[in-house]
């Protein structure tokens, strides 16, 4: 047997010849034939699908407004949104923006948030900023939390009954469930309990006391300027992470004709948390009650147009008798409608006035209406953007 002498070392011929060989199989098998190359991204999950154009409100006012995302991912996330004005003194001495965190499933949903304005903020005209931070759910406990708007209890002088409303928003990032209302320390039965559940409106305007006392399983409300299906409760009422709750309650307990002009609490009660609002009792009788439904600014035949419908949830009849319109409050002018005023408004009826008007697109612009029995209905309304 032959054999190779390396410095020191004699080596079997074989094996060096078998170590070779390896080394050359091995060289061979690690050759690169081609090359190629794949782009690769993982994407931002949370899409923004729709957030208010414009905020526009008066001193002492309070605006909730929905921002609608898009997960398309299939992981749950919890999402905060964090808001600031170009003036930062401002937003510290005037303004409250909600304070949530919203917990997101895959797909489309609606984060309601708000504001409020102090009583004195001055006049101003600035920039709101809105950052939206996600996590995953996985790395933060799902806080609850209910926002209580549009409060109000009543009472009817003409029919002797008590009447209260309130509209109840889950900001928090989970489901929640309602285990009881009271007014003034008094539970409210559920069967006394109406209520309208909704993913995808906004409710800005203001609630409005029923013509009539609320019977029966359901009854038809106006509610942002269209008819809603309110449902008499049986039991404790469920509320979906970003969900809405619009709830009319009959005869509270403790509520009389000498509470008028007095304050009272209403509390939502949950298994985790009390949610507690105050109101004033405001006194009503059957009569007329003016509402705006809808308003439409368009363009017929070069001519620029708005269609005001206005209703009237009273009991009583009336007539439509001065419509105002302007670029602001202050600057109010009596318009020619058509029909001609005055326009008959029937109790639980509406009535389409217009008027031809040289609107722009993305302004702001203010009406006046004025009814023969002497009241009187203001709101400002934002022209689409052309």
């Amino acid at each position: 047997m032959k054999h190779v002498a390396i410095g020191k070392y004699t080596i079997p011929s074989w094996v060096l010849g078998v170590t070779l060989a390896s080394i050359c199989v091995g060289a061979s098998a690690l050759y690169m034939v081609l090359t190629f190359t794949i782009p690769f991204e993982v994407k931002e999950p949370i899409e923004i699908l729709y957030y208010p154009s414009r905020v526009s409100l008066y001193p002492g006012g309070t605006l909730y407004f929905n921002v609608t995302i898009w997960n398309n991912a299939s992981q749950n996330y919890t999402v905060f949104l964090d808001f600031s004005l170009d003036n930062a003194a401002y937003k510290n001495s005037y303004v409250t923006f909600s304070n949530a965190t919203y917990f997101v499933r895959s797909g489309v949903q609606n984060l309601t948030a708000w504001l409020m304005v102090s009583d004195d903020a001055p006049p101003i005209s600035t920039s709101l900023t809105v950052d939206v931070y996600r996590q995953t759910t996985t790395t933060i406990v799902q806080e609850e939390s209910l926002f209580l708007t549009k409060q109000h209890v009543w009472y009817n002088i003409s029919g002797s009954w008590p009447q209260a409303a309130l509209v109840i928003i889950n900001t928090g990032g989970r489901d929640v469930v309602l285990d009881k209302i009271s007014v003034r320390g008094q539970e409210c039965p559920w069967n006394n309990v109406y209520y309208w559940r909704t993913s995808n409106v906004t409710v800005s305007n203001d609630l409005q006391v029923t013509p009539i006392p609320i019977t029966g399983s359901s009854l038809d409300i106006v509610v942002q300027g269209e008819m809603r299906t309110f449902t008499q409760a049986t039991d404790d009422l469920t509320l979906k992470s970003g969900w809405t709750i619009v709830t009319y309650i009959m005869n509270p307990d403790s509520i009389a004709l000498n509470d008028v002009g007095i304050t009272v609490g209403i509390t939502v009660f949950t298994a985790n948390a009390q949610y507690y609002k105050e109101t004033n009792v405001e006194a009503v009788q059957s009569g007329v009650r003016l509402f705006k439904l809808n308003v439409n600014f368009y363009t017929q035949n070069s001519t620029k147009k708005i269609d005001i419908d206005v209703g009237n949830s009273g009991t009583s009849d009336t007539q439509i008798i001065l419509l105002y319109t302007g670029t602001s409050s202050t600057t109010l002018q009596n318009q020619t409608t058509t029909p001609t005023l005055p326009a008959a408004l029937r109790a639980s009826s509406t009535q389409r006035i217009t008027i031809n008007y040289d609107w722009t697109g993305g302004a702001t612009y203010y009406f006046k209406v004025v009814s023969s029995a002497g009241q009187a209905l203001e709101w400002p309304e934002q022209a689409p953007s052309q």
